[in-house]
Order: C-alpha cells, then structure tokens, then sequence
C-alpha cells in the first residue's frame, strides 16, 4: 500500500520522499494503534516514555525510521524488485500474486479472529459456538501472549 501511494512520487528528491514516508509512516501507526486499541482493546506499542510522541501512539524518531524506509523501498529496493517481477512470465506472476493475496487473507482472518476471541476471553466471554472454541484451544491467552508479547490490554 504505501509503494502504491508513494509511486507517484518516486521521481522526487529524496527529501521529499523521506518528508512524505515519514508522514505516511507516522500516520499509519497511529491508524494502526487507534484501530487495534478499539477493536481489539489491546496496546502493541506505547512511546509515552519517548520524547515527541503522540499520546504514546507514534513518536518522531520511528516517524523518521518510517521516512528512511520510504526513501529506500522507493529510490533502491522498487526499482530493483520490479526489475526482476517484471522478467516472471505473466500466467506464473498471476498465479503466485493470487496465492499470497489468499494467503494473506486467510493469515489476517486468523489473527483477526484470534485476537477477538483473546479479547473477548478477557471480558470472561464463554466461547458462544464451535468456531470460538476451535480459537480458545488453537489460540489461548499464554499462546496469544508468545504471539504478541507487547501485547496489552487497553486501560491497563
């Protein structure tokens, strides 16, 4: 997602690149803590104790890593990645696109739903049918805790 919002831009100074990546960056963290904080009810990161944070969500100098990632995703690794995608033959590139892209679903559907039910576990909600049961066991809290070890619950 960001290669496709950044793409357009791939063609400006690196400073450029590296002030828009780390907006980009930082506003996507947030998202991503505000999101899994209201969903989930669980905190994965917390900068509170970094100077030049935002209400422990983000803090500048992740901001600033996000920019440097940006400024090499973009100006090296794209241009060399696309290189060697663009030589795949079409019907392989197809068909290995579509197989992550359902991977990747399946993997997201998994955790999203573990999450919930950890969530859920911890408001004492008795699993309600056998998909939440499959959870509790595949998924328990000491498992969960391996899985996200910064992993806390919200308000706590």
């Amino acid at each position: 997602m960001a290669t496709y919002i950044m793409y357009n831009y791939r063609d400006r100074s690196d400073g450029f690149v590296f002030a828009f990546g780390t907006f980009i960056g930082g506003a996507y963290e947030y998202i991503c803590s505000v999101f899994t904080e209201i969903v989930f009810g669980k905190i994965f990161w917390d900068y509170r104790g970094l100077p030049f944070n935002l209400g422990g969500r983000i803090n500048l100098l992740y901001c600033f890593f996000w920019g440097i990632a940006a400024v090499v995703r973009l100006k090296k690794l794209y241009p060399l990645f696309s290189n060697l995608i663009e030589r795949i033959p079409m019907r392989t590139g197809k068909i290995v696109t579509w197989c992550l892209v359902a991977f990747m679903c399946v993997d997201i559907s998994v955790s999203t739903l573990a999450l919930a039910r950890c969530n859920g576990r911890s408001h004492h909600r008795k699993a309600a049918n056998g998909i939440e049961r499959l959870l509790d066991e595949r998924f328990p809290d000491n498992r969960m805790k391996q899985i996200y070890p910064n992993g806390k619950t919200a308000g706590n």
